[in-house]
């Protein structure tokens, strides 16, 4: 069980291991701007060899720099130092990072890419399958882009979210196989809405199936900006009504159209049991032995 203690600590031996959300100068602006000391909430740090390592509060720990840095230090502390929560009873970086999901989701939403990153560092199961099947396929995780392209990703949220509706690891890694055949050029294929539709399908057809071969015919006859195409059609059609864009079950819906009937499997006539007419027929003296 973790402990804490509030002491002042030098600015100057707190450190971070990268995890964490990048530093974004708008926040460290916006709380320089608005500081008020009341609201101030203080930053945990775990004590390591030789200083401190943030847990949460980087972007809190950056404006007290810019504060030093300007010569404006508001805080009571000599100048230099900060109140801090010095978390005890961590034993890895796992844990820290563990902690940093708990408390920084409490306050917050966390962005689905650092997120990931956390989750990867705390050793959480779906973020070490999820990473798996990203490396497998050579996918290119970003935190964010002005415009999508073939190359990058960015939707790691939809890839947790058909991790966690069952058969996860080999639903998510099948979905981004089939990506895959998609060309890199087709911006589509990063879609986040397409590339969950085609999760939708990958699992039910592993349910039925036991494998995604039929998707994957569908996948290398149809390009994902066909998909999308389709999936226009549908919405501003009839069977489309209420679904929008930017729900991967809309996505689903055409890939399923794609897909057709499951093949049936031919009739096979009934099994007529042998009997043998050898001891009749000797019986009747029309053979002799």
């Amino acid at each position: 069980m973790s402990t804490f203690k509030i002491r002042p600590i030098p600015l100057a031996a707190i450190t971070t291991n990268g995890y964490q959300r990048d530093i974004d100068p708008l926040v460290v602006a916006r709380i320089v701007a608005r500081f008020d000391a009341a609201q101030w909430d203080l930053p945990k740090v775990a004590e390591v060899e030789g200083g401190y390592r943030v847990i949460a509060g980087q972007h809190r720990v950056e404006a007290a720099r810019h504060f030093l840095a300007d010569d404006q230090w508001p805080f009571e502390t000599p100048q230099g130092y900060i109140d801090v929560q010095v978390i005890a009873g961590l034993g890895s970086v796992a844990e820290e990072a563990d902690l940093f999901l708990s408390d920084a989701g409490n306050k917050k939403a966390i962005a689905p890419f650092f997120k990931h990153r956390a989750g990867l560092e705390a050793c959480h199961q779906d973020s070490l399958d999820i990473e798996a099947s990203l490396q497998r396929y050579a996918v290119n995780l970003v935190p964010r882009q002005r415009r999508m392209t073939g190359t990058t990703f960015v939707p790691i949220a939809t890839l947790y979210t058909l991790y966690r509706q069952g058969n996860g690891k080999q639903v998510v890694d099948e979905t981004l196989k089939l990506r895959s055949m998609w060309s890199k050029d087709d911006i589509f294929r990063s879609d986040g809405s397409i590339v969950g539709g085609l999760g939708i399908v990958a699992r039910e057809l592993l349910a039925s199936d036991g494998d995604v071969r039929r998707l994957e015919q569908v996948v290398k006859r149809f390009p994902a900006n066909k998909v999308a195409q389709f999936a226009i059609k549908l919405a501003m059609g009839g069977r489309g009504k209420g679904m929008s864009l930017s729900q991967p079950r809309t996505y689903a819906m055409v890939l399923r159209d794609l897909l057709g009937p499951a093949p049936t499997t031919p009739a096979q006539p009934p099994k007529v049991a042998f009997v043998s007419r050898f001891p009749v027929a000797v019986a009747a003296g029309a053979l002799q032995v």
